[in-house]
């Protein structure tokens, strides 16, 4: 890691030293197993480390859901699912607690481009491991469904796809805590492979619910499932394109690194 005032001899511009003062944090905490204090400190010098500390809480309980989700449907695992939905509570409650934190650091600290760059874009990261964490919710509502129901043929596209968007997302967590910049644009390049995967399981269910007519409620269940994951990989590229900006500067958005 370059030194923190400056990176490949050059001085670093005011947003990426702060982001560099910010990941000092990370070699203590890294991902967080246990939620940070409910009663947060005045708002002063140490309100962006408090605020990360509760984004990379966040963030462990969203990855584990996904990870939950992908064995859910995999084993039809009914009573995992209940837990996956139980879980969201914690999500919801993380976001709205980082929503107003960040919107009170914006109030009391001033306006420097650097600063509103950050929280902002701490605030869509919120708004991307939400919205993974209702996908996961989603796949479990519809594994309680799938249950009672056997493998299907098309059920062998699943695990791979699954799998790559589990990984996509905690390597995308990864990049963040670490502030690697490289590694999540690799994220990014696995977008485009797990559509691929998606495609070829879609196309398998699809030939699946036209043998038989009686399949299609189940085929409709599946498909919704591989579309979920896909989603997620969506979200995941998000996640990587914000952590590209706050390590490097460079928006990556709408376009490839």
């Amino acid at each position: 890691m370059s030194s923190p005032g400056s990176r490949g001899g050059l001085a670093m511009g005011p947003m990426a030293a702060l982001s560099a003062a910010l990941t000092a944090l990370l070699s203590v905490f890294g991902r967080r197993s246990t939620p940070p204090p409910t009663t947060e400190p005045p708002l002063g010098d140490d309100d962006l480390d408090g605020i990360r500390e509760r984004l990379l809480y966040m963030a462990g309980l969203v990855e584990q859901m996904v990870t939950d989700a992908v064995t859910a449907i995999r084993t039809r695992d009914a009573g995992l699912a209940r837990r996956i939905i139980a879980a969201d509570d914690a999500v919801d409650a993380e976001e709205r607690h980082i929503d107003a934190r960040c919107q009170a650091a914006l109030e009391h600290r001033g306006t420097g481009h650097g600063r509103v760059a950050l929280l902002t874009r701490t605030m869509k990261m919120v708004t991307d491991l939400e919205r993974i964490a209702d996908l996961a919710v989603s796949i479990a509502r519809r594994t309680e469904r799938l249950a009672e129901r056997p493998n299907t043929p098309s059920d062998q596209h699943l695990p791979g796809l699954a799998h790559m968007v589990q990984t996509m997302v905690s390597d995308a967590v990864d990049a963040f805590v670490r502030s690697d910049a490289a590694l999540a644009r690799a994220v990014i390049a696995q977008d485009d492979v797990v559509d691929v995967r998606f495609h070829a399981y879609r196309r398998a269910t699809v030939r699946w619910m036209e043998a038989e007519a009686g399949r299609a409620r189940v085929g409709l269940d599946l498909q919704s499932v591989g579309k979920r994951f896909e989603r997620m990989a969506d979200h995941a590229t998000n996640l990587a394109e914000h952590v590209i900006f706050m390590v490097d500067g460079d928006d990556v958005r709408h376009r490839r690194p």
